[in-house]
């Protein structure tokens, strides 16, 4: 097993993730173009609830502007649409984790 990639900051972090993954959105898969802009990275658990996961790329999903909007700010009006689950799941998922790296 490899070891995660360790970011000095948030823009080498995103400037990886736009380097290594489709240029096209993890909820709706609609294309985000060529151009990287900072919106299209969305942290799945915010920075504020977890400081720790800021620079995981696991904790790092690719949206539109809309939908990044919708996940900081509508959480709770999307928690049954389909296209949202694995999003959810993967919150779910970070939460776990970093519990669990806490002891």
């Amino acid at each position: 097993m490899t070891e995660p990639l360790i970011f000095e900051n948030q823009i080498a972090m995103f400037i990886h993730i736009w380097m290594t993954r489709p240029h096209f959105s993890e909820v709706s898969g609609n294309p985000l173009g060529n151009e990287m802009m900072s919106y299209f990275f969305s942290h799945v658990l915010s920075k504020g609830a977890e400081p720790a996961a800021k620079l995981d790329q696991e904790n790092i999903l690719l949206m539109t502007l809309e939908e990044h909007q919708t996940w900081e700010n509508h959480k709770h009006d999307i928690r049954n649409h389909p296209d949202w689950r694995h999003v959810f799941k993967r919150e779910e998922y970070i939460k776990i984790k970093y519990n669990a790296a806490r002891g």
